[in-house]
């Protein structure tokens, strides 16, 4: 699946639980959320989509296999 969000820099990324994370897109009014197989891989996939939230003001697509 694509998902297709316009991020901004005061955007969040939020852990919900030990596998799942989501952050909200105001503009869309729309909350993404993504599940993960383990921690180990939310963990990784959290710091780059806080990275990219915290660099970049345009359009990102993030990938979910």
């Amino acid at each position: 699946a694509i998902i297709n969000s316009t991020i901004t820099p005061n955007m969040t990324f939020t852990k919900t639980s030990q596998k799942f994370g989501q952050w909200a897109d105001s503009r869309a009014n729309t909350v993404y959320g993504l599940g993960f197989s383990s921690e180990h891989h939310l963990s990784k996939i959290a710091i780059a989509i806080i990275n990219a939230f915290t660099k970049f003001g345009k359009k990102l697509v993030l990938f979910k296999s």
